[in-house]
C-alpha cells in the first residue's frame, strides 16, 4: 500500500488539488480576517503574549529615549527657535533689537527646560504613547494592514496560494517518509484482534467471493447438467 497506493505524486496531487489548496488558502484568509490581538492569542496564551508586548514597550520606549537624548535637543532648540523669531521679526523694529546673543539668552533656558523635561517624564510619555499604538494596531488584521500600505486582498490571497504550492512541492516527499505508512499500517493490523481483522478482510474481499461463489454454481450447475446427458 505505501509503494504503491499512496506514493509521493499522489499525495501532492491531492493535496495540491484546485479544491484542496482552495479550502486551505480559505482557512488562512479567514485567519488573517482576524484582528491581531484574538491571533495572537490563538497561538500564544495570554499571560505571555502581555508579557512578551511589555518586553517590546520597554525596550522601543528605551530606544526612542537615547535616540532624542542624542539628537543635542538644546542646541536644536535654540538655533531652530532663533531662525524662526529672526523669520518673524524680519523688517521690524524688533530685528534691530533682537541679536544672536539676546535672542539665545531668551530661547536657551527653554531648550534647557525641554531637555529636562524629557529627561524626567520622556520615558513615561513614549512608553504611553506607544502603548496606545500597539492597543490600536491590535484591533486591526492582517489584511487591514495589508490594505494600509495598498496591498489588495487578491494580492494577499494569490500569495498565500503561491507559498501553500511550493511549501507542499518541497515538503511532499519528505511528509510522506516521515509519516511511513508502511508501519502505520503494519502497527494498526497489529494492534487489531482476529475478529476484527477477519471482517475487514472480508468486507473487501466481499465482491471477490461473491464472484467466486457464483462461478462455483455456475460449474457445478454445468457439471450436473452434463452428468444427467451422459
Amino acid at each position: 500500500m505505501a509503494n504503491t497506493l499512496l506514493t509521493e505524486e499522489d499525495l501532492k496531487k491531492k493535496i495540491l488539488s484546485d479544491e484542496t489548496e482552495n479550502a486551505v488558502v480559505e482557512k488562512i484568509m479567514d485567519g488573517l480576517s482576524t484582528n491581531l490581538h484574538t491571533s495572537i492569542n490563538r497561538i500564544c496564551p495570554e499571560e505571555e503574549y502581555t508579557n512578551v508586548k511589555e518586553k517590546v514597550t520597554n525596550l522601543l520606549t528605551d530606544q526612542i529615549l537615547e535616540s532624542v537624548q542624542n539628537m543635542n535637543l538644546e542646541h536644536i532648540i535654540v538655533e531652530e527657535a532663533g531662525k524662526a523669531v529672526k523669520s518673524k521679526t524680519k523688517g521690524t523694529m524688533l530685528e534691530m533689537i533682537l541679536n544672536d546673543e539676546m535672542l539665545n539668552s531668551l530661547i536657551q533656558p527653554v531648550g534647557g527646560e525641554i531637555v529636562n523635561y524629557i529627561q524626567v517624564s520622556g520615558a513615561d510619555y513614549i512608553k504611553g504613547e506607544i502603548s496606545r499604538k500597539l492597543a490600536a494596531l491590535e484591533e486591526k488584521s492582517i489584511l487591514e494592514l495589508c490594505d494600509n500600505l495598498n496591498v489588495s486582498q487578491d494580492s494577499v490571497r494569490g500569495m498565500v496560494s503561491s507559498l501553500y504550492q511550493t511549501a507542499i512541492e518541497s515538503a511532499a516527499g519528505n511528509l510522506v517518509s516521515n509519516l511511513n505508512i508502511a508501519g502505520i499500517i503494519e502497527e494498526k493490523v497489529s494492534e487489531m484482534c482476529i475478529d476484527d481483522l477477519e471482517k475487514m478482510v472480508l468486507s473487501v474481499m466481499k465482491k471477490e467471493l461473491d464472484t467466486i461463489v457464483n462461478l462455483g454454481a455456475l460449474v457445478g450447475a454445468i457439471l450436473g447438467m452434463l452428468n444427467i446427458l451422459i
